[in-house]
């Protein structure tokens, strides 16, 4: 399938946070996320593996200010979380959290 456009927006908001935020760490755990590394390759990226019952613990990656996942992998975001989300390819959406 074809890459949506908004990965471009995507990518240009984790600029503009980065502008503000140096050096901010990224955790990828969502079930599909290529292309991401091809435009992540000059950021701090970890890539995680969930199952799709395993939620995504944000306590536990206290390191990190953005992450990227699967809407049903979050229980909850912490109020110190921004949420966006964007379509990665036809009628699939990654959602962002970046770290306020």
């Amino acid at each position: 399938m074809e890459t949506s456009t908004d990965i471009y927006r995507l990518i240009q908001d984790i600029k503009d946070y980065e502008n503000l935020h140096k050096n901010a760490k990224i955790l990828i755990n969502a079930q599909s996320y290529w292309p991401l590394p091809v435009y992540l390759n000059n950021f701090s990226v970890w890539y995680e593996s969930l199952t799709e019952t395993n939620k995504l613990e944000l306590a536990n990656y206290p390191d990190y200010a953005i992450f990227i996942a699967n809407k049903d992998q979050l229980d909850k975001v912490a109020e110190n979380f921004e949420t966006k989300e964007y379509e990665l390819r036809q009628n699939y959406y990654l959602t962002v959290l970046y770290k306020k």
